[in-house]
């Protein structure tokens, strides 16, 4: 028995709207939720450069804010907390000994109650060798617990242009040492939680190390290794290294390197390390005066670290820069910091995700319509759930004004923007939407020929 037409032109016309929603609201929907909030400071002003270093642990956010909202740029730090679906500031940090020019909140690092903020401008005992200051969450606030800088007679400056932590471990790079005689060689700090306090436990200083190397521009922790990029070693090419804890003390294992048919710069400008898998950052690699950016995936074979793979972007173009990393689990987000244009903000951040052994791109984050011409993405953090992407330069504090730089930043549940299961991706869920609507589409012309 056939059904009547009137009712087969229903039916097509539910399955049709159904195929609309799936390929149109899905992915939108989709989109909203994977945004969480948006996060200004408190007292937000201008060229303040909230934003320009982020990180994130479990519900807690930290946002560095360098320039200050005073002459000279002291700086400061934002902790936000997640009470539900609401992001809240909880605290700005500010040290307790704050002077003009130090720059407090360059970068920036968080696990569990430990927050780390560092000041490479800060003068401790010489103009501008640095320092790094711990805040410890006690239930009610976080309370500066203890202010570090090296031991070594303060042979460098600028302590704390990179920073990383890891359980009881933390990472500093101070690019202005002078290692065996090398000036601004660089070097990375290692201190060790002892239960009462942090104490240094180590500097790392690889012997090839030459002038101007700036080792330490970059760094990373993860369980028992450190990874330290030197951007101006190996004659300009860059490099990085890796180092392992092994029988109480770190020893370095391997040197990484691109090929040397490679000729472009910046080289572990940027880096991450995550279980036994190395991503070095190349922002500036690419065809001569191009510089889409690459980064090189590194892995452990338990015999040496091996270059296994090159990520690029799906719509890499010219200037894009990309290639600063934060990985965490099978995760990697790299951002592309990219040039300011009329039509699109600067700054974008990719999400990579480990499927099969192969690193395969699952999205591409970009800036609100809110952020302001020049405000686009500028620094990233990745956490077990959700990512932290800083806007240094937005205009909250004056709109339209593309110096203003008061910067903001955004939260991002990553977990709903690329689902671990990608068998039912958004882009899958608009494909079967389609295919429903073609359906629909059969049974409404059946419809109208039975008619």
């Amino acid at each position: 028995m056939f059904a009547s037409p009137l009712r087969i032109r229903r039916v097509a016309s539910v399955i049709l709207g159904l195929g609309v929603a799936l390929s149109v609201f899905v992915p939108t929907r989709a989109r909203a939720q994977c945004e969480q909030a948006k996060l200004v400071a408190g007292d937000p002003a201008r060229e303040q450069h909230f934003g320009a270093a982020v990180g994130i642990s479990g519900d807690v956010a930290i946002v560095g804010a360098a320039g200050g909202s005073l002459p000279g740029g002291p700086g400061a730090a934002y902790v936000f907390r997640r009470y539900g679906s609401n992001w809240v500031q909880q605290q700005k940090l500010v040290p307790s000994d704050l002077q003009e020019g130090s720059v407090f909140g360059w970068a920036v690092a968080v696990s569990g109650d430990t927050i780390v903020v560092t000041a490479p401008g800060h003068s401790t005992v010489n103009p501008g060798d640095g320092a790094v200051y711990i805040f410890r969450y006690n239930g009610v606030s976080w309370l500066e617990v203890q202010k570090l800088y090296p031991l070594d007679g303060f042979m460098g400056w600028h302590l704390g242009m990179s920073v990383a932590i890891y359980g009881n471990v933390i990472a500093v790079g101070q690019i202005g040492d002078s290692f065996a005689g090398a000036p601004e060689s660089g070097a990375v700090y290692v201190y060790r939680w002892n239960g009462s306090s942090w104490v240094q436990e180590q500097m790392l200083a690889p012997p090839d190390l030459d002038y101007y190397d700036h080792f330490g521009t970059s760094v990373s922790v993860s369980g028992n290794l450190i990874v330290g990029g030197a951007p101006l070693n190996n004659q300009g090419l860059g490099a990085a290294y890796v180092f392992r804890w092994n029988a109480g003390t770190w020893v370095q294992e391997q040197k990484l390197t691109r090929s040397q048919g490679e000729q472009d710069g910046g080289f572990a400008i940027s880096v991450a390390v995550w279980g036994d898998t190395v991503f070095v950052g190349s922002p500036q690699n690419g065809a001569p005066n191009y510089d889409p950016g690459t980064v090189l995936v590194f892995r452990n074979d338990g015999l040496s670290w091996a270059h296994t793979t090159t990520l690029t972007a799906s719509d890499g173009g010219p200037a894009d820069f990309f290639g600063s990393v934060s990985a965490y689990g099978n995760r990697l987000l790299v951002q592309a910091a990219g040039l300011p244009n009329p039509v699109t903000p600067p700054g974008v951040v990719y999400v990579f995700q480990s499927e099969q052994g192969q690193w395969v791109e699952k999205l591409k984050l970009t800036a609100p319509p809110d952020v302001g011409q020049y405000g686009g993405f500028g620094s990233a953090a990745l956490g077990d759930r959700y990512s932290v992407l800083g806007a240094p330069w937005d205009d909250d504090a004056c709109p339209g004004d593309p110096s203003c730089g008061s910067g903001s930043a955004y939260i991002f549940d990553i977990r709903l923007c690329a689902p671990v299961i990608p068998a039912v991706s958004t882009w899958g869920l608009a494909v079967l939407g389609l295919s429903v609507m073609v359906v629909g589409v059969l049974l409404l012309r059946r419809g109208v020929a039975f008619a």
